[in-house]
């Protein structure tokens, strides 16, 4: 069905014998429950059927360009359609739907005239083996190049022609293919996503040519992604989510076609994706999947044995020159994570922290009434930046807190950080009323994004099978109590310390000492 884009007919054989049967799918509610899938077949069609519902794009033709028709029509005079006669099928709702071959469907359609489609795979680096470490960001870094019937010209040249962007990024436990354009070219980029994970051909100097680029990317750091990295590493050492996400210089010459390939032989089957979209029509989305899947047998399920993440805690120091005399402290604590009952008040409490540089433009909603910023970056001359960090895997997750300031500051950072650790029990009601409602403001401004609303549904249905909406969870949100605030920081602080120190080291102090020091903390009851 990309003959028509790229000029190969081949592709058109593989939809001879394919449909997805959509009968009429009822409004799903969006709702915290299990999900009930509808179940999607395949049926025969012709090629010549399927080729006439595809959009025309000629990458390689220009075309005249044609006079801008309202270029002297005053601004006052309205010049969009008749809004009356036009017929929205959109719910506003989650529909969910089941590929026969396991693939979950997941869309949602608010009419709006750009889509968002997001390919999630339940992989990365906490499952990658010791002589694959660094594997997810190979695939990461191979995402949009030739496959079975486009080669990477091919591809790129596609998405220009249509106005579509696209990317892929690697999380600890998925990697996440998606791509914007306008909602006519869902039939284009659909079949563009797929071919990422049905057919990439790893052709062996496209992957030496991104070894190499990856190799020049490398060698620029962002302190602030070093430190959590860091701190993850030593958080959760040599297991699971301890699996750094960047590929390290010893592993580059692993970057193979048979290593990548391998590593999606096993975890990129279908039982372990979601496909997701927003904006687009859900039986149009279920059809062209339908269409793009049938005829090829996709990467066989295999069981995997989840080993559950190991919280060590422990402590590293890293020096480095390119911190130009700053050191950075990041001091964290074991969470139960995202299916938890740490999820809400850990969420809140984070929110209540707060933080940021010291640098702001101030106005609401900047988090200015945050305690970081009232008790710290507005009264501390040396901190550069302080900041609370609330990160959710699956099954586990960390709490804690990182500060930057000049490296001769380093022992009165580790001071501030167990000062504050010290009131996280002294909460009013007016902070946690301000916390609440401004985790709440978030969740919904996050919702208005369509790119940011695709990924949360499918990182949710990843992680808990399920998707809650930000309405549910703004239920939750105002039902957390100030015990609750205090339960979890006591639960928190009774787990192991974990301290890095990224920088300039030199006055870094031990964490014992820090760990002696949280040991006598006590949260009020």
């Amino acid at each position: 069905m990309l003959s028509k884009l790229a000029n190969f007919r081949k592709f058109s054989k593989l939809v001879n014998s394919v449909k997805a049967t959509l009968p009429a799918v009822p409004a799903a509610t969006t709702s915290s429950a299990a999900i009930s899938y509808r179940k999607v077949s395949f049926i025969k069609e012709s090629s010549e059927e399927i080729l006439t519902e595809v959009p025309d794009v000629n990458y390689y033709v220009f075309n005249e360009s044609t006079p801008y028709p309202y270029q002297n029509v005053p601004m006052h005079e309205p010049v969009s359609v008749d809004l009356k006669s036009v017929q929205s099928t959109a719910t506003g709702k989650v529909q969910y739907s089941q590929l026969e071959n396991g693939l979950r469907i997941a869309s949602i359609d608010r009419d709006g005239l750009t889509s968002q489609l997001v390919l999630c795979v339940n992989t990365g680096p906490r499952f990658e083996e010791p002589a694959e470490l660094g594997v997810s960001q190979m695939v990461k870094s191979m995402a949009f190049t030739s496959t079975a019937h486009l080669t990477q010209l091919r591809t790129v040249k596609t998405l220009e022609a249509i106005g579509a962007s696209a990317s892929c990024q690697v999380g600890k436990e998925h990697i996440i293919y998606e791509t914007a354009f306008l909602r006519e070219f869902l039939p284009i980029t659909s079949t563009v996503l797929t071919g990422n994970v049905l057919f990439p051909r790893l052709l062996e100097w496209e992957v030496n040519s991104a070894r190499l680029a990856y190799e020049q990317k490398s060698k620029q750091s962002d302190p602030h992604e070093t430190v959590s990295e860091l701190l993850h590493a030593t958080a959760y050492h040599n297991n699971t989510l301890g699996r750094k996400l960047e590929l390290s210089d010893s592993n580059l010459d692993n970057f193979t076609p048979e290593l990548i390939r391998n590593f999606m032989l096993k975890h990129f089957s279908m039982e372990n994706s979601v496909f997701v979209g927003v904006n687009v029509n859900h039986d149009e989305l279920c059809k062209w999947l339908a269409r793009a899947f049938a005829e090829y047998t996709p990467v066989p399920h295999t069981k995997r044995d989840i080993v559950s993440p190991t919280y060590t805690g422990g402590y590293a120091i890293l020096d480095s020159s390119d911190a130009h005399g700053s050191a950075h402290v990041a001091v964290g604590f074991a969470t139960g994570g995202w299916n938890s009952s740490d999820l809400i008040p850990s969420s809140v409490l984070q929110m209540l922290l707060g933080g940021g540089g010291t640098f702001s433009t101030g106005g609401p909603g900047k988090g200015m009434h945050s305690r970081f910023y009232l008790d710290v970056l507005n009264k501390k001359h040396f901190v550069d930046h302080i900041q609370s960090f609330n990160t959710l895997h699956s099954d586990s997750g960390l709490f804690g807190f990182s500060v930057s300031a000049p490296s001769e500051y380093t022992p009165k950072m580790v001071q501030l950080v167990t000062e504050q650790l010290a009131k996280v029990s002294d909460v009013s009601a007016e902070e946690l009323d301000r916390a609440k409602n401004a985790l709440k403001g978030q969740l919904y401004a996050a919702s208005e994004n369509q790119k940011s609303m695709a990924e949360d549904i499918a990182r949710q249905i990843i992680m808990s099978g399920k998707y809650t909406s930000p309405r549910e969870f703004a239920d939750l949100i105002d039902n957390v109590t100030v015990q609750e605030i205090k339960e979890f920081a006591s639960k928190m602080l009774e787990t192991p310390i974990t301290m890095v120190v990224y920088g300039d080291t030199k006055y870094a102090p031990h964490a014992t000492q820090i760990q002696k020091i949280i040991q006598n903390i006590k949260i009020a009851k």
